[in-house]
């Protein structure tokens, strides 16, 4: 069955000092406002990176928004599957519980987050929640990677699956929301031991502690 029931991980809880709270979405698109999300994971970490709790749902796609074909392609995911998944306030209402298992807010963070906390913030919108339940400034893996030497003249793209492989690790289930943070994480793990490169301006987007 394709469709998993809410996963809350661990239910103590964890540390505010320095906890991240990993999140990656499929969609039905590109655009927040019009495209529904048809994924949600989340992933908390201490500021070591090590994990602390899971949580994952597929969402029942929003009546008002569209699902395009591309997206499900991409996605590997089918419409009569979703169609049998909690809506999406109760994965809502389900993440935002789970990013309250720390004691106080975690820091978002995920792989160029620009793009999940757009369309978080429709979701947020949508079921009236007005203050997330993350702080920013994020974490971007995306924006510490550009900054390490490590990668220049040495990657065609700045893709999660390019930098695992050039990592060796395995990216075999890239477009699947919660190993995407999986691999995320472990890429954000090297990447936070290797030095920026020399007179790089770094962004806070870019650095594992503010």
């Amino acid at each position: 069955m394709v469709v998993e029931a809410l996963n809350l991980g661990q239910t103590q809880e964890h540390s505010a000092g320095g906890s991240y709270l990993f999140v990656d979405l499929e969609t039905g698109g590109l655009t927040p406002d019009r495209h529904s999300v048809l994924q949600i994971a989340a992933v908390i970490t201490d500021q070591n990176l090590c994990v602390q709790s899971y949580f994952m749902s597929y969402v029942k796609p929003h009546p008002s928004l569209i699902v395009t074909p591309e997206a499900l392609s991409i996605n590997q995911l089918r419409l009569e599957e979703l169609e049998m998944a909690p809506d999406e306030a109760l994965v809502a209402q389900a993440l935002s519980n789970f990013a309250s298992l720390t004691s106080g807010k975690p820091r978002f963070a995920g792989f160029n987050c620009k793009f999940d906390l757009q369309f978080l913030d429709e979701l947020w919108r949508r079921q009236g929640i007005t203050i997330p339940p993350y702080k920013v400034p994020w974490l971007d893996v995306l924006d510490v990677a550009r900054i390490k030497p490590e990668f220049d003249s040495q990657l065609v793209n700045f893709k999660l699956g390019t930098l695992a492989e050039h990592m060796g690790i395995d990216n075999k289930s890239v477009h699947d929301a919660l190993a995407d943070l999986i691999i995320t994480i472990e890429v954000a793990k090297r990447l936070k031991v290797m030095p920026y490169r020399e007179g790089a301006t770094i962004l806070e987007t870019a650095r594992f502690s503010i």
